[in-house]
């Protein structure tokens, strides 16, 4: 009799899942883009207020700030000043050593404002690289939290399998951001809506981003990722936008990336793999 019922409340949580997958399924393309774009902001309050996963975003953050205050260092001691070494200080009995120092100060300030947003720019470039560890982990922790979702014990020829699959996987997504790049790229020369297609591409292929932290998790390959993917690109592009738009605000994505992180791994369990979130 306790078999029987556990096997009833299997086929029920199937049945449920099945029945929330088909609810979803019948949400049109503006509602699954609403869905993915606002998903983010939910998110980013689940980590703030969840102390336990800051720690997978303070470490690579104290690493960043390591990394940029030596070569501050460098610049500082070092390269700036080779640099005025190149422009010798004329005469100040010449009649352009007025000019000379004019431009001397604009040169100054020039250059601590290209450095200082250099610096906003590609922090935040540097911060999702050394940080990508962290956010699988980050990903593992949440499904482990949410779901109850345990993450396989591997051998480490396993590893080394699922790492070259990994690599293989991320070099065609990485193939198609180039092909797209380079189909596209023309029409950034139209004046006013040029920008659009390439936009548009762009924000898809960084939700695709975010949702691959997960599916390797589940070892899904890159064509069962696309069969997920067939009923759910505008839930894709949604996420996607979100989170790139964050990028054209200096250090922000900092912010965003972790509330990304646990958006991508809900989208991808709740939406794209549902029967992981009836476990």
């Amino acid at each position: 009799m306790e078999k029987d019922s556990k096997n009833l409340n299997h086929d029920e949580q199937l049945v449920s899942a099945d029945n929330n997958e088909a609810n979803f399924n019948k949400l049109n393309m503006i509602q699954k883009f609403l869905k993915g774009f606002f998903m983010p902001f939910k998110t980013m309050f689940m980590f703030m207020f969840k102390p336990r996963y800051w720690h997978y975003f303070a470490i690579p953050l104290t690493i960043n700030i390591v990394i940029y205050f030596v070569v501050s260092l460098l610049c500082y001691f070092y390269v700036f000043p080779f640099i005025d070494s190149l422009f010798s200080e004329p005469n100040p009995d010449a009649w352009y050593y007025f000019v000379y120092r004019i431009w001397n100060w604009i040169a100054a300030i020039l250059t601590v404002v290209i450095f200082g947003f250099s610096i906003a720019f590609s922090f935040s470039m540097l911060f999702f690289i050394v940080a990508a560890p962290f956010a699988d982990m980050l990903a593992e922790k949440i499904e482990s939290d949410v779901y109850g979702l345990e993450p396989p014990k591997y051998t480490f020829l396993t590893y080394l399998k699922l790492f070259a699959i990994s690599i293989y996987d991320g070099l065609i997504l990485n193939l198609k951001i180039f092909c797209a790049t380079a189909v596209l790229f023309p029409f950034s020369f139209i004046p006013v809506v040029g920008f659009v297609p390439m936009f548009i591409a762009s924000s898809y292929f960084y939700g695709v981003t975010f949702l691959s932290f997960s599916s390797e998790h589940h070892q899904v390959r890159h064509k069962e990722f696309l069969q997920k993917m067939k009923e759910n690109r505008s839930l894709c592009l949604g996420l996607g936008l979100c989170l790139y738009l964050s990028n054209y605000i200096p250090l922000l994505p900092i912010i965003v990336y972790p509330a990304g992180v646990i958006a991508g791994t809900i989208v991808f369990n709740e939406y794209l793999n549902p029967q992981n979130s009836q476990k």
